[in-house]
């Protein structure tokens, strides 16, 4: 049996497909082509597809992408790639080689789950864009993000691969004053199923932060987790009115919806300044139980999607200083908290 077909399209705009698919009224332009040849001979076919100024009908002055499409087929596997930017400044590559055999005397194509194939994704570009994209009004981040994930094997046995790299980051949160400069972070995953996360920054000054974590996958278990973060003369809190300055660690041991922190924290120094903290009068605020319905009865509050035991400890030994409307005073003391996240017991 013989298959035979080529086609063609030329300057046709992609709203022109928008009756198959809501998803494809858009604005952009078309163009590209195929060809398609099988018989007992052998089976071929390519295609060639190019779309640009593909964005939203409605946002005129908004963002477009541009997409290439090129795919061959030799009658054994079909080799593709597709690449897409100018969203956000971002460039995405898909590239697969899949298996999909031509049996001409049956006149059928089909792929063996014992077939090797292959499968990469990366995308590169700048996360300034991508986050403002995002609904956090008190927080920024820049840097330059590189992802790459590649997945190889058979249909019944694959096998995943990949990293996720940010470059010379800068976060900043300007609710609690915290910056993290020259964040670097590299999180990969290797074939047996395992993950890793490194990351390291500083607050601009002395202070650091790292990060060292591991994931594990388990066909019975699940994810497991285990993370660990190290401060060392980090500027946690910078503030007009307050400065808190930490070292030491806290760790994660668990899953996805529940495990153990455990921790010691050094705060030195500490300052608050109460002054300019306090208001100059109270405000009255007329509050409504949420949690009482309309008979007047107190209903328990939702149980939490992830819980975590405590078992952490919070030192300020000296330099915990508080000031202002005529008080200058030093503290010092430890604070335990244990208990769990939905009810920590703090004690000291």
């Amino acid at each position: 049996k013989a298959l035979t077909g080529k086609g063609a399209i030329s300057n046709i705009p992609v709203a022109a497909f928008g009756a198959v698919h809501e998803a494809l009224d858009l604005k952009g332009m078309l163009d590209g082509g195929f060809d398609l040849n099988a018989d007992a001979s052998g089976a071929s076919a390519h295609l060639d597809l190019k779309a640009t100024g593909v964005g939203g009908r409605d946002e005129a002055e908004g963002e477009t992408a541009d997409l290439d499409v090129n795919a061959q087929w030799d009658g054994e596997s079909v080799d593709g790639k597709i690449e897409i930017t100018g969203i956000d400044g971002l460039t995405a590559q898909a590239t697969v080689s899949w298996p999909l055999t031509h049996y001409p005397d049956e006149g059928t194509v089909l792929t063996v789950e014992e077939d090797p194939f292959k499968a990469a994704v990366t995308l590169q570009g700048g996360l300034a864009q991508l986050w403002d994209r995002l609904p956090i009004g008190d927080q920024t981040l820049s840097g330059d993000l590189d992802i790459g994930i590649a997945v190889s094997g058979t249909l019944n046995d694959p096998k995943i691969e990949g990293s996720a790299t940010v470059r010379d980051a800068r976060y900043e949160n300007f609710t609690a004053g915290t910056l993290i400069e020259k964040l670097n972070l590299t999180t990969s995953i290797d074939a047996d199923g395992s993950l890793s996360l490194q990351a390291s920054g500083s607050d601009g000054d002395a202070g650091t932060l790292m990060i060292n974590g591991h994931a594990r996958i388990d066909k019975d278990e699940g994810l497991s987790l285990d993370t660990t973060l190290v401060l060392t003369a980090f500027r946690a809190v910078n503030l007009d009115n307050a400065e808190v300055v930490a070292a030491g660690s806290v760790s994660y041991v668990g899953t996805p919806i529940g495990g153990k922190i455990t921790g010691n924290i050094t705060a030195e120094p500490v300052s608050i300044n109460v002054a300019q903290s306090l208001p100059p009068s109270v405000t009255e605020l007329h509050a409504h139980d949420v949690f009482v319905n309309k008979g007047g009865e107190v209903s328990a509050p939702s149980e939490s999607v992830w819980s975590a035991e405590l078992d952490l400890t919070v030192d300020f030994p000296r330099r915990f200083n508080v000031f202002g409307r005529g008080l200058e005073s030093e503290w010092g003391g430890k604070v335990e908290i244990g208990g769990t996240t939905d009810a920590p017991q703090v004690n000291g």
